[in-house]
């Protein structure tokens, strides 16, 4: 299987049966990078590190006052049970 790196547009061949390959073809957002390139990126990514001046962003928490708001908001739409119709009709 034919692949182009995103960076360098450099084309290799990998085997297609590889988990590589696999999921270039079922994850579409998935990229492809050289070994060059990987290699580049991992290099200025531990440089910047040694710096103290990155950050890896986290995963926003959620805000327990929301999580409140929302059930007490479920609680107030149970109370709210349409009222059955009288049996009265003639």
């Amino acid at each position: 299987m034919q692949v182009k790196c995103d960076l360098c547009e450099q084309i290799d061949q990998i085997e297609a049966s590889s988990i590589l390959a696999k999921r270039l073809l079922h994850q579409k957002v998935q990229s492809y990078l050289c070994g060059q390139c990987n290699e580049r990126i991992t290099l200025k990514t531990k440089q910047r590190h040694e710096t103290g001046k990155f950050q890896l962003y986290k995963a926003k928490e959620n805000n327990p006052n929301k999580q409140k708001q929302n059930g007490s908001n479920k609680q107030q739409k149970e109370k709210k049970v349409p009222k059955e119709k009288s049996s009265n009709q003639c």
